[in-house]
């Protein structure tokens, strides 16, 4: 199996602010940016899941003719109340374990990394072992799935960089799974 982790393109925000699961629009060129993406992927998929938000809505609905599903568990961190917020709002204490500490009225990172597990072993099982599969998402659930197939730290995931309309290759045997390339 083939997953293709699909980070959604540039959102029109201002740079410092913190925006997990608030609705955001993306840059005007967004149309040529998801070009750019398509670009790097197969033609064709077995299976398109999105993150609810339209940032990715809009790059999965492009992927190809097939319907593509939505699970709300593919979506970016709850930051709670510091959405919106400048990052540099954030209390300082919340940087000092960001992985286990909550956000405040959110989630924590390791809150997302289950969710995110859940869903994952979910699409190993649903597809195919020749299946093409893309998952269009965000930075920290792209993390949590990289850190999960290497066997590494939450924490040290944060190490990658994973820019807007990147993409990550994981192949699946059934019986173990590899990291073909990252932010492609």
């Amino acid at each position: 199996m083939e997953i293709y982790l699909i980070r959604h393109t540039e959102p029109d925000i201002k740079k410092g602010i913190c925006y997990g699961q608030t609705e955001v629009p993306l840059v005007s060129e967004y149309k040529s940016h998801i070009k750019e993406v398509i670009a790097k992927l197969p033609e064709e998929f077995d299976a398109i899941i999105s993150s609810p938000w339209n940032r990715c809505n809009l790059l999965a609905n492009e992927l190809t003719t097939l319907k593509f599903c939505t699970d709300f568990r593919l979506s970016e961190l709850n930051f709670g109340e510091w959405e919106m917020k400048f990052w540099d709002d954030v209390p300082k204490d919340w940087y000092e374990d960001f992985v286990n500490n909550k956000c405040e009225g959110g989630e924590s990172y390791n809150d997302l990394r289950v969710r995110v597990e859940e869903i994952w072993l979910e699409i190993l099982e649903k597809n195919g072992k020749d299946d093409k599969v893309a998952i269009v998402t965000h930075a920290s659930v792209i993390r949590a799935i990289v850190s999960k197939v290497l066997k590494i730290n939450l924490i040290d995931s944060f190490n990658f960089d994973i820019s807007y309309g990147s993409v990550t290759k994981i192949t699946s045997s059934g019986e173990f799974e590899k990291v073909n390339y990252l932010n492609l």
